[in-house]
């Protein structure tokens, strides 16, 4: 059974609080400061257009607030990657958790920062 104090995946009821939310220029793209249980987050999402109303996507992740912290300090590095475009992939790439990673990689001729969370084979 599952604790009271969570809600299952995706669920918009529980102990959270929409604080402040953000959309990106140009784009379906939102960021949004919530609160679970009390812990601060930040979520960055691309939303999708369904009948006139824009709705939360499947591509996005929930920062806690320290891995939300760690991407602030890399802003530099990542912002100097960006600008050198440094063919060492090891110079571009950043961990903000055992499983979450930034990259600045090229895709279709653009430069861009890529935000993923990585899992072992077999889901472990």
């Amino acid at each position: 059974k599952r604790p009271a104090d969570t809600a299952p995946p995706g669920a918009a009821s529980g102990k959270k609080a929409k604080t402040s939310e953000w959309k990106l220029a140009g784009s379906l793209r939102k960021v949004q400061v919530s609160e679970w249980n009390g812990k601060p987050f930040v979520n960055v999402r691309e939303y999708y257009v369904k009948n006139d109303q824009e709705l939360p996507g499947r591509k996005g992740m929930n920062l806690p607030l320290s891995q939300f912290q760690e991407l602030c300090r890399l802003v530099p590095a990542i912002e100097e990657a960006l600008e050198t475009k440094d063919s060492d992939e090891e110079k571009r790439r950043w961990m903000l958790s055992s499983r979450r990673r930034v990259a600045v990689r090229e895709y279709g001729g653009a430069w861009l920062v890529d935000i993923r969370e990585g899992y072992e084979k077999n889901g472990e």
